[in-house]
């Protein structure tokens, strides 16, 4: 974000180069094209320069975050079921960042256990070679031998 005083520096030095941007650019080491562009319309539209436009607040308030939070972990932590039934956020990945921030540690993790660690080479042999024999469907097989239910298909 750039000051006024910046700002009408920028347009100064835009103006005195006769409207070029490269050497406008280079002077003062700031805006981007489209900024100054901007700004020098701004500046012929009011005949001064204006103060730098105000940011958006955040969309979702604190309240409406912590909302969420506690119906995600109170109903099963399920985000999607989250995400229809608050209708915030749009995102996941917005989600599960609120969670980790207003109750850290909280958050269902859905992969493999990291305290299981990798399976062994030769269980993961006998869950592949195991199908073949059809002593049960491979999701069976995969949970029997501790590996995951892809493994006998790769």
């Amino acid at each position: 974000m750039f000051s006024t005083e910046q700002r009408r520096i920028a347009i100064e030095a835009f103006i005195r180069f006769d409207h070029s941007h490269a050497d406008t650019i280079a002077e003062p080491g700031y805006p981007t094209r489209h900024s100054l562009r901007a700004w020098h319309k701004d500046y012929l539209g009011h005949g001064e320069v204006g103060p730098p436009k105000r940011r958006r607040g955040p969309k979702f308030t604190l309240e409406m975050r912590r909302a969420a939070v506690d119906y995600c972990l109170a109903h099963g932590k399920s985000l999607a079921g989250t995400m229809r039934r608050m209708g915030c956020p749009a995102s996941r990945e917005y989600l599960c960042g609120w969670i980790d921030e207003l109750a850290p540690g909280q958050r269902k993790y859905g992969g493999p256990s990291p305290k299981a660690g990798p399976a062994p080479l030769a269980e993961k042999i006998r869950a592949v070679a195991e199908p073949g024999s059809r002593s049960g469907t491979a999701a069976e097989v995969a949970e029997k031998h501790g590996v995951p239910r892809t493994a006998p298909y790769v």
